[in-house]
């Protein structure tokens, strides 16, 4: 491992046992869904008894490290190259293996293992696939016939065949053609919008393109969701967009549907690859929203993985007036307030009362402290009445609460002085 120093220069390589003998090759992808790379690895032999090949998983930490190598049955003998894909539709990351000979005492046949993840890293068994010929040296992976599963292409040394995915994990027998090869690869060579297929043919000192000749082929597309802000408030809009991208080239019309679970927030149509949606949500929490594209005739269906929109209380700020003040005998106060939606809820005074006494010099204090009265607001504001007695001072303080508006708490927001008649 040699991490990069962004100038085209790297550091000093770091390096990892692989659990196994004779490593051939390295594919990443995330298989515990952390956000951080993955790495796997191939070998021809899973341990020193050559038994059966091996195939290692080096878990991410994201700072340019990885967890000790922890080894599987590869399904065949000298495991080669592996390609990462999702091959049953269940969002995780699944490893397909190409085998050079099916085990030890038979290599009449190569052999094809998928091993599928569970999402946290860890693989269930590897199961085995004739690859359609002899001395499977590598696979590339993809929807070649357009119905949206998963299929294989193995460069076998006698023929390249085809194993098209059932969309379950498991795949059909293989396909022959011709000739064979050592290294294969994939891509849109005539412009189509189909993958094709390139083969190294080794000892022929050639290379051969395959090119994708379906009819109705659909192709595959990628969904992937974004929200801003994230967290929002109660009552905020948020704007949801939909990116829908394809693996060669086009342009996807239809549209996106927005989902909060089984709830539909609203729908939006394709143009340029993108879908957006503005939302606002009205109460708190944590939901889950997801986005799928219908697709059209040139392009499947695709949905992408739930996205965490946090609804947060919104922020308000309080004021306090009153009116008239001074006053002779007796006053209003109102209290404004500025939330995202009309406060409904209770709002609490209290009052803190100074009384004064000049007799004879001397001063005393009395405070007293409790809810005087419970008021309503109505868009914004709620009216407080209370009588007063002269000489007095009232220092003010609120406390307003609200289901969908953050506490806000002032103290002395104002003072009430009331004057002699």
């Amino acid at each position: 491992m040699l991490l990069g120093n962004g100038g085209g220069t790297f550091q000093t390589a770091q390096s990892y046992a692989s659990a196994g003998y004779l490593t051939n090759s390295v594919s990443v992808g995330d298989f515990n869904s952390d956000g951080n790379p993955d790495l796997v690895l191939t070998s021809q032999c899973q341990d020193s008894t050559c038994k059966n090949g091996g195939v290692s998983v080096l878990l991410g930490n994201g700072n340019g490290t990885f967890q000790a190598a922890v080894s599987y049955n590869s399904g065949g003998f000298q495991a080669d190259a592996v390609s990462v894909m999702d091959v049953n539709g269940d969002g995780k990351a699944d490893l397909l293996v190409s085998n050079f000979c099916q085990n030890t005492t038979d290599c009449n046949n190569g052999a094809v293992s998928s091993l599928l993840g569970r999402g946290d890293g860890t693989f269930r068994g590897a199961h085995a696939y004739s690859s359609g010929g002899q001395d499977a040296y590598s696979l590339v992976a993809g929807d070649f016939n357009g119905d949206g599963n998963a299929d294989v292409v193995v460069a076998n040394s006698d023929g390249t065949c085809v194993l098209l995915g059932n969309g379950d994990g498991s795949f059909q027998t293989a396909i022959p053609y011709f000739p064979g090869g050592i290294f294969i690869s994939t891509g849109d060579f005539n412009g189509d919008h189909q993958p094709d297929v390139v083969v190294a043919n080794g000892s022929l000192s050639s290379v051969t393109a395959l090119l994708n000749i379906v009819t109705g082929f659909r192709q595959a597309t990628t969904t992937t969701l974004t929200s801003s802000p994230n967290p929002s408030a109660v009552n905020q809009s948020v704007l949801f967009t939909a990116t829908v991208t394809t693996q060669f080239g086009g342009s996807p019309t239809g549209t996106v549907t927005f989902k909060a679970g089984t709830t539909t927030l609203g729908q939006g149509t394709v143009s340029n690859g993108q879908a957006t949606l503005n939302y606002a949500f009205t109460s708190t929490g944590t939901i889950s929203i997801v986005a799928t594209y219908s697709g059209d005739s040139t392009f499947l269906p695709s949905s992408s993985a739930p996205l965490k929109q946090t609804v947060t209380k919104a922020v308000t700020t309080t004021t306090l007036t009153s009116s008239p003040n001074p006053v002779t005998v007796w006053a209003n106060g109102e209290i404004h307030g500025n939330c995202h939606r009309p406060i409904r809820r209770n709002s609490n005074w209290h009052d803190h009362v100074q009384r004064w006494s000049n007799r004879a010099g001397a001063s005393h204090t009395q405070r007293r402290r409790g809810a005087v009265q419970n008021v309503y607001a109505d868009q914004g504001q709620a009216p407080y009445h209370r009588e007063l007695w002269r000489g007095h001072e009232f220092p003010v303080q609120l406390r307003e609460r609200d289901s969908s508006c953050a506490v806000n708490w002032q103290r002395i927001l104002t003072r009430i002085i009331v004057q002699a008649a």
